[in-house]
């Protein structure tokens, strides 16, 4: 079975925001000498989720779990995922360029925003947490 390895990225969050860090999950994204791509597998973005505090370890053991008897629909989680990443990077050097960010990528990250939507929930914790404040 696939293992949980929180260091398998032994780069640091740095972005200050989740999608930047996210973003930066390819090194020298615009050189193709230098590209170095750290979604490898779907088993390395949910390592990398677990490293960035998305996921919890038990989470992420589940997930793996899951992965084995179904890699067609990890594969497709993985390519989503890219296709995600790469749409935020997009987003945001047209941002950094003054530009207007292309509607192919903005509708890449509406769709992906309004799914996250669809999945929250309250759920009992240690903490009591609705959406993102802590009360």
């Amino acid at each position: 079975m696939s293992d949980i390895n929180k260091d398998v990225h032994k780069h640091d969050l740095l972005g200050g925001r989740l999608c930047l860090d996210f973003a930066n999950t390819v090194s020298w994204h615009d050189s193709r000498e230098k590209s170095q791509e750290l979604l490898t597998s779907y088993e390395r973005l949910v390592n990398w989720s677990l490293h960035a505090n998305i996921l919890e370890k038990n989470q992420s053991l589940s997930l793996l779990k899951k992965a084995e008897n179904r890699p067609s629909e990890a594969k497709a989680v993985l390519q989503q995922a890219i296709e995600l990443r790469e749409s935020i990077f997009h987003i945001f050097s047209r941002v950094l360029s003054n530009e207007t960010p292309d509607s192919k990528d903005l509708s890449i990250l509406n769709e992906a925003l309004g799914n996250a939507y669809t999945m929250m929930c309250v759920v009992p914790v240690k903490k009591f947490f609705i959406g993102v404040f802590e009360w």
